[in-house]
């Protein structure tokens, strides 16, 4: 998998995994309906009965979105041939890696695309490890992305003869660690820019998970706090969403609101986000610009994701020391 640690043999007892959602292997039609199907065909992310499940994603949903899907994919810059979010992933685990040395032998995984969670899972007993750190890179805990790692990962071992230790990073999205390195990068962009609102959006979830979206609310706080913003500039959204009863308001409609009210300078943060991807850098850098110039607004000022910025790498080793390690 491209990380400093040779894993044909084990270097530590312990394995780590850095698993996310994932991405598509390229963005031809074909390769994105398979994408589709692996995501959305889980009872994580589409919370119904199966047989209806199955019959929308595979029927309806893969086979009608993919090519819409793939065109919005086709705008992304390769990045060493792969995906973004695989290639950030990739570099953050060898960062990772190399700052931890020999405490854990760092591994990646994804709920959806290769390298999958199961087959990451089955070289991790392969290879005999007696303790298995797993972290989902979501910092907030959401039925689809926590909950949807979780269970594969248990689900992997259930029936196991042996099995590591396993232990989770659990939710980060008030870690001062997280807080402060998020604080240091929007710091970076935005500093020196004079902006009116600013939007923080994060994944759209169903209305049900409340949990959620109050941790959202709390992530927000607490960057508008340490930033020194006031709370009367800044806006928490919600985008992504399968219908409206996910959680609002949401961003495009925020968006498009704030332009017609006259708002003329506006900065976007997606905290939910720790990489890069489709949603980030073309849903909310291209497609929701495009939405707010075009609605009246005058400048868009967008604040990456961490991806493998070094001052993360750290943090998120610091946190590591402090829950698993």
């Amino acid at each position: 998998m491209n990380i400093p640690t040779d894993h044909s043999k084990r270097h530590s007892d312990t394995a780590l995994l850095i698993a996310n959602y994932g991405s598509p292997k390229s963005a031809k039609v074909g390769d994105v309906r398979r994408y589709l199907r692996q995501l959305l065909d889980n009872r994580h992310v589409m919370t119904m009965n199966l047989i209806g499940r199955k019959i929308l994603v595979n029927c309806i949903i893969a086979p009608f979105r993919a090519p819409k899907s793939a065109a919005l994919y086709a705008q992304l810059p390769l990045d060493n041939g792969e995906m973004p979010l695989l290639a950030i992933t990739r570099r953050f685990a060898q960062k990772v890696q190399l700052s931890i040395g020999s405490r854990a032998d760092v591994f990646i995984g994804m709920t959806a695309g290769a390298p999958f969670i199961k087959d990451t899972l089955a070289e991790v007993l392969a290879l005999g490890y007696t303790q298995l750190v797993v972290v989902p890179m979501f910092p907030h805990y959401a039925e689809s992305t926590t909950v949807n790692v979780s269970d594969e990962v248990y689900s992997f071992f259930r029936g196991k003869a042996s099995f590591p230790c396993i232990s989770m990073l659990p939710p980060f999205y008030a870690s001062p660690l997280y807080i402060d390195t998020m604080k240091s990068l929007m710091s970076r962009h935005l500093d020196n820019v004079d902006y009116e609102r600013i939007v923080f959006t994060y994944h759209g979830v169903p209305d049900a998970q409340s949990l959620y979206v109050t941790q959202c609310h709390e992530t927000t706080r607490l960057l508008c706090h340490q930033l020194g913003i006031e709370r009367d500039k800044a806006i928490t959204c919600f985008q992504s969403r399968m219908h409206n009863n996910w959680s609002s308001p949401f961003t495009d409609e925020v968006v498009q609101n704030l332009a017609a009210e006259g708002v003329k300078k506006i900065a976007v943060v997606a905290p939910s986000f720790t990489v890069d991807c489709l949603e980030t850098t073309v849903e909310i850098n291209k497609t929701l610009r495009q939405l707010f110039l075009s609605n009246g607004g005058g400048e868009f000022y967008y604040v990456p994701c961490l991806n493998d910025d070094d001052e993360w790498v750290a943090g998120f080793c610091k946190m590591l020391n402090q829950s698993v390690f």
